[in-house]
C-alpha cells in the first residue's frame, strides 16, 4: 500500500507563527496542547510529534493493585 503524501504551502506571518493544516493534524492524531519537536536539517525544517510517557504506561494486574 502506497503512503499518501500531504503537501501544503503556507504563508509566514509577521510574528513567525504557522498553522498546521487540519488534515495534517487529523492524520497524526494531534490535539491542542500536544508537543512538537522542530529540527533544522540543512535548509529544511522537520516537525514531528513528541510522544509522551503517558502512551507507554504499563497496566497493573488486579493482584498488583490490591
Amino acid at each position: 500500500m502506497q503512503e499518501v503524501t500531504l503537501t501544503r504551502v503556507v504563508q509566514l506571518p509577521s510574528r513567525g507563527q504557522i498553522t498546521l493544516p487540519t488534515d495534517f493534524r487529523r492524520k497524526l492524531g494531534l490535539v491542542e496542547g500536544d508537543l512538537l519537536q522542530m529540527t533544522l536539517v540543512g535548509e529544511k525544517i522537520e516537525i514531528q510529534p513528541v510522544r509522551t510517557a503517558d502512551a507507554r504506561l504499563r497496566q497493573y494486574t488486579e493482584a498488583e493493585v490490591e
